[in-house]
């Protein structure tokens, strides 16, 4: 099966500039993961098709996968 991947924050450098993967039917978000090195305790949001999702989430033809790790810094305005 064929996934498309988005990348925001520092998840975004072990994407490497791809833009989808070919898994094997069964495979999870954590299948995911493991194919881009990304530690499985990584601090990471994560979406499939805008709907957020547990790691071990199954996926399926045509998926599309959010990786977004949490921002950090910047100031509260009262």
């Amino acid at each position: 099966m064929k996934i498309a991947i988005s990348a925001f924050g520092d998840v975004d450098r072990h994407v490497k500039g791809r833009r989808e993967l070919e898994l094997a039917d069964g495979a999870t978000v954590s299948t995911v993961l493991a194919e881009l090195g990304i530690s499985p305790t990584a601090q990471l949001t994560v979406g499939i098709n805008g709907q957020l999702v547990a790691l071990d989430s199954p996926l399926r033809d045509g998926d599309k996968v959010m990786l977004v790790t949490p921002m950090e810094g910047g100031s509260a305005h009262a």
